[in-house]
């Protein structure tokens, strides 16, 4: 969909006994990043942290959303891979669509 990401540093991804295994995976995304640490296989025990990720991204599913601004934060994926658990807690920075810039709306911070 034409979104660019890079793995930013060496890491470690292993599998083993059905289990894969990522230490400290980290992605370049769009001037953002997300590092992800945890493993998938019968249980998934995922942790993502989240940089200054362009809400622009968004752009390339969505013809005409316009969106600006970045979010920062965590996730975490546990449980069975066929009903993953997802906690996570989001920072919102500058955040703008086309639709609310047509409605006169500023950009919104949300912490």
């Amino acid at each position: 969909q034409g979104i660019k990401a890079a793995i930013a540093q060496a890491s470690t991804i292993s599998i083993a006994n059905g289990t894969t295994t990522l230490d400290r995976l980290v992605l370049n995304l769009g001037g953002g990043t997300a590092t992800v640490t945890g493993k998938v296989g019968q249980a998934l025990d995922i942790n993502a942290v989240l940089a200054r990720v362009p809400m622009s991204l968004a752009n390339s599913f969505s013809p005409g959303l316009d969106a600006a601004g970045s979010i920062s934060g965590t996730v975490k994926v546990t449980g069975a891979p066929a009903s993953p658990a997802i906690a996570f807690n989001i920072d919102a920075a500058g955040v703008q669509t086309s639709q609310t810039r047509s409605a006169g709306v500023s950009a919104v911070s949300v912490a």
